[in-house]
């Protein structure tokens, strides 16, 4: 998951790839989610990335992002730092029955992510699920596939 934020308008974005434990690509999303600060946008991708997987019925999931403040944040649970409306949701959706691992990544293993934020101010919709790779983003699958499945890591 990953936020776009444009600091002279506020509007922010998000988008993610869902994947499974081959790599395989499930879906991918763009939302546009309003104006708000560079920090929230990085909770909205966490809170997309939670309640898209929760309203799939997955039981086990990782959420990555590139953002440590959000990582350092969520790995100590939800603090008292996050003042956001966000917190009691995210709180909310972690406290269900499932198990939710985060992880912390470079920015480059997150391209594909931060692409589809990137889409998003572009779409029609304010929601978009994509069912295959868009083609803007195709070169970036393929070669973080290559990538993960030659040295079995990220």
């Amino acid at each position: 998951m990953d936020g776009a934020w444009n600091p002279s308008s506020g509007e922010a974005f998000c988008g993610g790839v869902d994947r499974d434990a081959n790599m395989r690509w499930w879906f991918g999303i763009s939302k546009k989610i309003d104006i708000c600060s560079a920090f929230d946008v990085e909770l909205w991708t966490v809170y997309e990335g939670l309640t898209t997987t929760w309203a799939l019925s997955y039981s086990r999931v990782i959420i990555e992002t590139y953002c440590k403040e959000i990582y350092d944040c969520l790995m100590v649970g939800v603090s008292e730092r996050i003042h956001s409306s966000l917190r009691p949701h995210i709180i909310s959706l972690l406290n269900k029955d499932w198990e939710v691992h985060f992880n912390w990544v470079s920015y480059q293993c997150n391209s594909m992510a931060d692409k589809l934020a990137k889409m998003a101010k572009n779409l029609p919709m304010v929601y978009h699920r994509f069912m295959d790779p868009p083609s803007d983003i195709l070169d970036l699958f393929n070669g973080d596939v290559d990538v993960d499945l030659s040295n079995g890591s990220r």
